[in-house]
C-alpha cells in the first residue's frame, strides 16, 4: 500500500455497497496460489463429513466444488435438509443448501489457520441505502467494475470491514456516483409526492356543500 493508502485490488464478490469482497493486487494473488498449491497436496488428508451434528457455525472446513476444493466457513446449519449455508471465505461468495457431504475436515496447519484472502470491504462515506434502491446500486456497482480485472482504491476506514473509495476504468470516483445516485433518486421521490395539506379537510362532506348521492334526501329535506 503506497503512503497515500491507495493500492491496487481485483473484485471478488459484489453484495452491495456496504459489503463486498476483494483481493489487494500486492499480497492476494501469490497467497492465493500458494493457497491453490497446499490445497491440492493436502486433498488425500481430507476426512469427509457425515453429518451436520459435526459442524458449528463461524467454524472453516474444506468444500468440493467440482474437482477442485475451496475453504468455507459455516454461517447457518439445517439439521432436518443435513444442509449448510456458508461463505467462500477466499473469495466472498455465499453458498446456500451446501450437503454435509461436500464438506471435508482438514488437518491442522497453513490451510486452515491462514485467514480468508478475501478481504471484506464496503464503501466508505456512503450513506445506508434504501430498501428500494439496494438493487440498483449493486447494479451499478457490477456495471462500474466488470470491465477491467484490477482496480484502484483508496483506504478510508479500518475495521472488521474496511471502507474503501474505488476509481472506476473511466476514472470516475465510484463512491461518488453511488451517493449522487442516492440522492437524486430521494430527490425525485419527494418531488413526486403531490400533497395538499388542505384538500382532506376540503374534500370532508362535514366541512362543505358536496353531498352525499346515497344520502340526498336528508340532504335536502333536512
Amino acid at each position: 500500500m503506497d503512503c497515500d493508502q491507495t493500492f491496487n485490488f481485483m473484485i471478488c464478490h459484489i453484495g452491495n455497497v456496504d459489503k463486498f469482497y476483494i483481493h489487494p493486487v500486492q499480497t492476494g494473488t501469490l497467497i492465493y496460489m500458494e493457497m491453490d498449491r497446499l490445497m491440492k497436496e493436502m486433498e488425500q488428508q481430507l476426512v469427509p463429513v457425515s453429518d451436520v451434528d459435526e459442524l458449528m457455525v463461524n467454524t472453516v472446513w474444506v468444500m468440493s466444488e467440482g474437482p477442485g476444493f475451496h475453504r468455507f466457513v459455516v454461517n447457518t446449519i439445517d439439521t432436518v435438509k443435513n444442509t449448510v449455508d456458508g461463505t467462500l471465505i477466499d473469495f466472498g461468495n455465499p453458498v446456500d443448501n451446501v450437503p454435509a457431504s461436500r464438506l471435508f475436515r482438514a488437518p491442522a496447519g497453513v490451510i486452515m489457520d491462514h485467514p480468508g484472502m478475501a478481504v471484506p470491504c464496503h464503501l466508505a462515506s456512503v450513506p445506508t441505502v434504501p430498501g428500494e434502491l439496494r438493487s440498483h446500486t449493486r447494479r451499478i456497482m457490477e456495471e462500474k467494475l466488470q470491465d477491467h480485472l484490477v482496480y484502484q482504491g483508496q483506504l478510508n476506514e479500518q475495521g472488521e470491514s474496511f471502507g474503501i473509495a474505488v476509481v472506476c476504468a473511466d476514472n470516475t470516483n465510484l463512491n461518488n456516483a453511488i451517493i449522487d445516485f442516492i440522492r437524486s433518486s430521494t430527490d425525485e421521490k419527494v418531488g413526486s409526492i403531490d400533497w395538499n395539506p388542505m384538500e382532506e379537510d376540503f374534500n370532508d362532506l362535514a366541512n362543505n356543500y358536496r353531498t352525499n348521492d346515497d344520502d340526498l334526501q336528508v340532504a335536502t329535506d333536512g
